[in-house]
């Protein structure tokens, strides 16, 4: 997950919801609700991946490891 560049998504601007104008879902359909977009290294500049999504991306990781840290006590 951390190999590649995330930033906000283009389409809701991070935050995760759909528009006004969008009746099929309350989610974004480009990040489905995460707030956030992967890029490959040549769709973006890194400029242009600000500190919120990296602080979200970080704080995602930091859960998903305590998270499989908690499966495999509970699993020893």
């Amino acid at each position: 997950m951390t190999s590649r560049p995330w930033a906000d998504c283009s389409e809701c601007a991070g935050s995760g919801w759909a528009g006004e104008d969008d009746c099929l879902s309350v989610f974004c359909w480009v990040c489905n609700g995460s707030g956030l977009e992967e890029h490959t290294a040549r769709s973006i500049v890194h400029a242009t991946i600000t500190p919120r999504p990296r602080a979200r991306l970080l704080a995602h990781m930091e859960r998903l490891t305590a998270e499989v840290s908690n499966s495999v006590a509970v699993a020893a």
